[in-house]
């Protein structure tokens, strides 16, 4: 038998809900709020961890464990530890653990999954009440991934970097100053 406290609750709402509803996420925030609709992608490259149901603290146990690697993800890449929580899927009598950045709205799970560095994603995942997860690839909703291989991130951040001194530069511009040389900022990014 488990101890009855704030966390175990949140664990056993999760998992009845997994149990219930097919699927349950828990937010890495400190109230470890359960999350019934919304948009998530996974945190991690990790196999899912499978448990078993009829063994509550073992399960509790990795639960945990997720929720402490979440919080240390967090604090590491210096984001909110409320976009992380654990997902819950439960299928053929198992359950199934994921680490994933979760969000309310879709512009901001798409926004977060555009720009993670670290995992760097193209597809999010919808979910709510009564309804089937859907796939939702960043293309289809006119996004891009941030590029895995170095060369891929240093031509996306160079693009990024001129874009910045394009839009300073037609500040300027339009404010009236001009280089000192006489010269326009954006030739020498050509």
């Amino acid at each position: 038998m488990m101890n009855n406290n704030t966390n175990t609750r949140a664990f056993a709402e999760s998992i009845g809900r997994a149990i219930a509803f097919g699927q349950d996420i828990v937010t890495c925030d400190a109230l470890l709020n359960p999350q019934s609709f919304g948009f998530y992608y996974y945190a991690t490259d990790e196999e899912s961890t499978i448990v078993s149901p009829t063994d509550p603290k073992g399960a509790y146990s990795y639960w945990a464990d997720y929720l402490r690697d979440a919080q240390a993800l967090a604090e590491r890449h210096n984001q909110d530890p409320s976009t992380y929580g654990v997902v819950m899927s439960y299928s053929y009598g198992r359950i199934y653990l994921n680490l994933v950045r979760v969000e309310y709205m879709k512009s901001r799970a798409l926004d977060m999954a555009e720009n993670d560095s670290v995992q760097c994603p193209s597809v999010i995942y919808s979910f709510g009440r009564n309804e089937e997860t859907e796939r939702i690839t960043l293309d289809s909703e006119g996004r891009s991934p941030y590029p895995q291989d170095e060369a891929g991130r240093a031509l996306e951040d160079a693009g990024r970097n001129r874009e910045d001194v394009e839009d300073a530069a037609m500040l300027f511009r339009d404010l009236g100053f001009t280089s000192e040389k006489g010269t326009d900022p954006l030739k020498e990014w050509e």
